[in-house]
């Protein structure tokens, strides 16, 4: 079946499509080149959405008084027209003759397989589909130190230099591990694999590095006809060497011209290249397109609500693109974290759009401003600017009393503050000793709002806690106790908002020498609570009760007894749910006594 002709598609079909439209316009007609479907179209007019690139292009030294720069890929959506700069500098555009497919095209051969269908002779390598620079593939070498002889991989049969050509650049892409003079290079021969007239190879790469990109700049012999591309690395001095190659293949360049002369277009030319005398230097890059993208904003101005300082507030923007060709939008950004946009860079097809949020987050109170950026490939608004405002309200500051007790307190913070230092909040607690809760005790230096926190102080006194209210708070339980601290005002346990009825009733306890069981949350307290699994509750100054307190009182239904004023229950049996409601939150941090029972 390989001998059978086949619909080109991918980068292939472009390929040759690019060809066609090339020598199309030689014939005064032209071909526009659809790169996402694969097809060609007769059309009558030229490319008309206009395109100027700026490029500071550096060099490598060519000769004494020359620089010449790497070869430079050309995006191909556009066809490039001319290059112009107010520098001196001459450029060449090149096309590239052999298209290699990245390896990506590999069937196997056997005996019902012409090889002239076939592009590799892989001899002792393989291809591999693990390791590649693009597409899927790429050739792997491994030689050890004991091999006698180097890796080797060309093509099986030669290719044939295009008529007139003068210069040629072999390029492609290496990866090597304990490599020894891997290179990718050229043979040219004066007839069809016959006649060798000489081997160039790209300077020899050793030891270990990432993909990087190798090319030499060959001039062709005068005889030579035909090229074969072959890839090489040698036995390691020690251990074993593995190299990678990947988007090999040669250019074929046209003369070098002065800045200021027009190219013919469209054209197939996929690479251009500059010299100077000078060490750098600024070009732009002219080209045109039949694609363009088109940037439209639903929105040219965002006013966002009234925000409270430390919370936030959003915004949705929409780009559409009404060109036919895909939007790049490149970076969104602004000039402060005040603002900022959720989605920074993406990519929007043809007549499709893309919706992202940007939050409003004040740190002081007044009006704001700011504006948004936004840089994509449309072609006449490649820049443009959204103007962003909002309010942030800051909450007039408000005093808290919290009183603590002898030896351990449970303790929370109930006001926005600029410092949660739990020594600037408590100054007289012991140092050390601030602990919160996940499933273990561990050792805090700040306070959260709606965290609660074991604290240990010297004496019993008090503490003002200067700041802003806290009226709500959204807090994730987990699966059994919890250890958090309320809002900035008293809120009953029933009140809270509890959609999934997390809350195992029965289970709020606050401490007084002892767990006490409560159904109040005071701002600057801390408090123990069971939830049956985790989940999501919230917390509202002034909210009323959602829900009746339940009686899980035992006393006079059961067998009890009485240790150190605290009531046991025994004697009934219940469902293991349920019981959760009778069960004592955990023990507190180690070196304190078992503050569960009053007297330890």
């Amino acid at each position: 079946h390989y001998y059978l002709p086949q619909i080109a598609t991918g980068n292939l079909a472009n390929y040759i499509l690019d060809h066609m439209a090339m020598k199309s316009r030689k014939l005064n007609t032209y071909i526009k080149v659809d790169r996402e479907n694969y097809i060609g179209e007769i059309v009558f007019d030229a490319p008309y959405f206009s395109y100027s690139i700026a490029v500071e292009v550096n060099f490598q030294t060519d000769s004494i008084i020359q620089f010449i720069s790497d070869p430079i890929q050309l995006n191909k959506l556009h066809h490039v027209v001319n290059l112009q700069s107010n520098d001196e500098f001459m450029f060449r555009v090149g096309r590239e003759t052999i298209w290699m497919g990245d390896f990506d095209f590999n069937p196997e051969i056997d005996d019902c397989v012409n090889r002239n269908t076939y592009y590799w002779d892989l001899h002792s390598s393989e291809v591999t589909d693990t390791v590649s620079y693009n597409g899927t593939s790429s050739v792997k070498m491994v030689r050890d130190s004991e091999d006698g002889d180097n890796a080797l991989v060309d093509n099986y049969y030669c290719f044939p230099l295009s008529e007139g050509a003068g210069e040629i650049t072999v390029r492609g892409f290496i990866k090597t591990e304990n490599a020894e003079d891997a290179m990718i290079g050229v043979r040219f021969y004066s007839s069809r694999c016959s006649g060798t007239i000489e081997t160039k190879y790209t300077e020899p790469v050793n030891g270990t590095n990432p993909w990087t990109e190798y090319h030499r700049n060959l001039t062709v012999p005068e005889d030579a006809k035909y090229i074969d591309v072959r890839m090489v690395s040698f036995p390691p001095d020690t251990g074993q060497s593995i190299v990678y190659f990947d988007n090999v293949g040669v250019i074929q360049w046209e003369e070098w011209n002065e800045g200021n002369t027009e190219i013919l277009y469209p054209n197939d030319y996929y690479y251009y290249q500059v010299r100077s005398s000078l060490d750098s230097v600024n070009i732009t890059l002219d080209e045109l397109s039949y694609f363009a993208s088109d940037i439209e904003l639903s929105h040219d101005y965002l006013l966002f609500d009234t925000t409270t300082v430390g919370d936030y507030s959003s915004q949705f923007l929409t780009i559409t693109n009404s060109g036919n060709t895909e939007l790049i939008v490149h970076s969104v950004y602004t000039d402060s974290s005040v603002f900022q946009p959720a989605d920074t860079n993406f990519t929007i097809g043809i007549n499709n759009s893309f919706t992202f949020e940007i939050f409003f987050n004040p740190t002081v109170g007044g009006f704001v401003s700011d504006t948004l950026y936004i840089s994509s490939n449309d072609n006449d608004e490649s820049f443009i600017m959204v103007s962003l405002s909002g309010f942030g309200y800051q909450p007039p500051a408000v005093n808290i009393s919290v009183d603590y007790s002898i030896d351990w307190n449970l303790v929370g913070l109930p006001l926005g503050v600029e410092d949660a230092t739990y020594n600037i909040l408590f100054p007289e607690a012991i140092e050390g000793t601030l602990y919160r809760f996940d499933n273990e005790y561990i050792s805090a230096l700040y306070l959260t709002p709606g965290e609660g926190y074991w604290l240990r102080f010297t004496a019993e006194g008090s503490t003002i806690i200067n700041g802003f209210s806290i009226n709500e708070l959204i807090m994730n339980l987990t699966e059994g106790w919890n250890l958090f601290s309320g809002v900035s005002e008293d809120v009953s346990i029933f009140a809270v908002v509890d959609p999934d009825s997390i809350i195992v009733p029965g289970t709020l306890f606050g401490f007084n020498e002892g767990y006490v069981e409560t159904d109040m949350l005071v701002p600057g307290n801390g408090y123990w609570v069971r939830a049956f699994e985790e989940g999501e509750i919230t917390l509202i100054s002034g909210a009323l009760a959602k829900t009746s307190p339940r009686d899980l009182s035992l006393k006079g239904k059961v067998n009890s007894l009485t240790v150190n004023s605290t009531d046991l229950y025994f004697g009934v049996e219940m469902p293991a749910r349920e019981r959760l409601s009778y069960s004592l939150p955990p023990k507190p941090p180690v070196g304190a006594f078992d503050v569960r029972f009053k007297g330890g």
